[in-house]
């Protein structure tokens, strides 16, 4: 029950409820958005970040404010001496419809803190800017059916070498030179052969998982 007194607070509480309108936000949303002011320059960046580690994240700028002639984007690791050695950057595209719209990709490389660099050259000079990028896997991609055909021949073919070796080590490997394997050799590389095949096996099993 409520009392008299905090019906009128309890009632304004119910309404501003009610008149409340719906937020959205980017949460659980992998993208980042920021904005940017450089200087003359201001910039809306969207950067795409990879579904899987190593790969390849997009960049997409719209600027305003003084003119842009051109965009540069470099990967870099927030922090440590990876990050006093930036690679060559890599030059965004603008859009031949919209020039204050660019577009570019890189790669990133490893998961941790990573930053995207701006090198900006336009009518208000040369000027540079960061943003932080959370570099970490949200998904697994497929193979591709001929990479992975491909690779299950090349795989059958290493297992093969492997019991092929520990078949002719253990068969021959302390025999006289010239001299021919008795036949508890031979059943005994055969048997050792079935032994490294069933490890293999498992170990692919075990990888697989």
């Amino acid at each position: 029950m409520i009392l008299p007194k905090w019906k009128p607070l309890f009632c304004a509480f119910v309404l501003a409820l009610l008149c409340s309108s719906t937020a959205y936000a980017h949460v659980g949303n992998k993208d980042i958005y920021q904005t940017i002011d450089v200087g003359p320059y201001k910039l809306f960046v969207t950067i795409r970040t990879p579904l899987v580690i190593p790969g390849v994240a997009i960049v997409e700028v719209r600027s305003s404010g003084a003119p842009i002639r051109s965009l540069t984007i470099t990967p870099l690791p927030l922090t440590g001496e990876a990050s006093k050695h930036p690679p060559t950057p890599d030059a965004m595209r603008a859009s031949s419809d919209d020039p204050a719209f660019f577009t570019g990709s890189l790669w990133i490389m490893a998961s941790g803190s990573w930053q995207v660099r701006f090198g900006i050259d336009g009518a208000g000079g040369a000027m540079t800017a960061s943003v932080p990028v959370p570099a970490v896997a949200t998904g697994v991609l497929r193979m591709q059916r001929p990479m992975g055909l491909l690779l299950s021949v090349l795989g059958c073919i290493l297992v093969l070498g492997v019991v092929g070796i520990v078949m002719a080590a253990t068969r021959e490997a302390r025999l006289v030179p010239g001299a021919v394997p008795k036949p508890e050799r031979r059943r005994r590389a055969l048997i050792t052969g079935a032994a490294a095949f069933a490890l293999c096996a498992i170990a692919i099993y075990l990888g697989g998982k």
